[in-house]
């Protein structure tokens, strides 16, 4: 999915595509943890969005 996006050039083709599926892995690790413990919906959504919006896919 990852070499998929960087052919259509939504994410930078430098990036080590395993590099982030391991990234997004560990974050959807943490974002579990968080929702268990925050069930305000919209800080939830807002750190899912943090997650592609900065390093490693800035």
């Amino acid at each position: 999915m990852t070499t998929s996006a960087q052919a259509q050039g939504i994410i930078d083709a430098s990036k080590d595509s395993e590099e982030l599926a391991s990234h997004v892995q560990i974050q959807i690790t943490g974002l579990r943890t968080f929702a268990k413990l925050n069930s305000n919906e919209t800080i939830l959504h807002r750190k899912i969005e943090d997650i592609f919006n900065y390093y490693p896919f800035t």
